[in-house]
């Protein structure tokens, strides 16, 4: 009998165990679907052409980052929000607190206009953001 006594008895009684095998395979499940899904959160839903380099490398600064997308039509990106030009600074304003914590990545598509590159980079600077850096795809 299932939640039966202890030792068998046939009086019902208090449950002396617990079976935790279900709980296990809900858990295993969730897993896996966390595992197959974290890739597509952590990719980038707006897709650029980005430039190649020979030269590029793989660091990474610390602290908080900020992720400016430059499409070849020229709007923008900014984690994953799409704004309009005029609207960088705003944006900026609102989410650096400190700016000696913060880097910026800039993701240009590679037939974007070099001016609107330079104005977002002038843009970061204006904000206090010393530390940015330029995405590429690494050429062989």
């Amino acid at each position: 009998m299932a939640g039966g006594g202890f030792l068998g008895d046939d009086e019902p009684g208090e449950i002396a165990e617990i079976n935790v095998t279900p709980l296990v395979d809900i858990m295993l499940v969730l897993l896996v679907i966390f595992m197959a899904t974290a890739t597509y959160i952590t990719s980038s839903s707006f897709e650029v052409e980005l430039p190649k380099a020979q030269s590029s490398s793989q660091q990474k600064p610390t602290g908080k980052a900020i992720q400016i997308v430059v499409h070849e039509d020229g709007h923008l990106v900014v984690d994953d929000e799409k704004i309009e030009s005029d609207q960088l600074d705003a944006l900026l304003a609102k989410r650096i607190s400190d700016p000696t914590q913060v880097h910026a990545i800039v993701a240009a598509d590679r037939h974007a206009h070099y001016g609107t590159v330079v104005e977002i980079i002038d843009h970061i600077r204006g904000h206090g953001i010393a530390v940015f850096s330029l995405q590429v795809e690494h050429k062989p």
